[in-house]
């Protein structure tokens, strides 16, 4: 019964994971794909700890984990960029 349940689970959060990846695909702003790359990978995280909760195998818990900090870190960086390049941006035309 919990193996079902879990896979049903997983089957919906991969389900929210590709719509959240059509709007990081189509999103008319940056802000919107920024936003949605996070919730993309929230998601992933969710499905890892998921498995691994399916699978009992602590490995994953450290995977999950890996992976976090490396959005977190990939996040940051792109909305630095972003914002640097806005204030080029509007230093260059001031």
């Amino acid at each position: 019964m919990v193996d079902a349940t879990v896979a049903l689970v997983i089957s919906g959060v991969g389900a929210l994971c590709f719509i959240s990846l059509y709007r990081a695909v189509v999103g008319p702003t940056a802000a919107d794909r920024v936003v949605a790359v996070g919730a993309v990978t929230s998601k992933t995280t969710v499905i890892i700890l998921l498995l691994a909760f399916f699978m009992r195998n602590s490995l994953f818990l450290d995977v999950a984990l890996t992976f976090v900090l490396c959005s977190f870190i990939a996040t940051i960086c792109v909305v630095r960029f972003l914002y640097e390049s806005k204030t080029a941006w509007r230093d260059k035309n001031a």
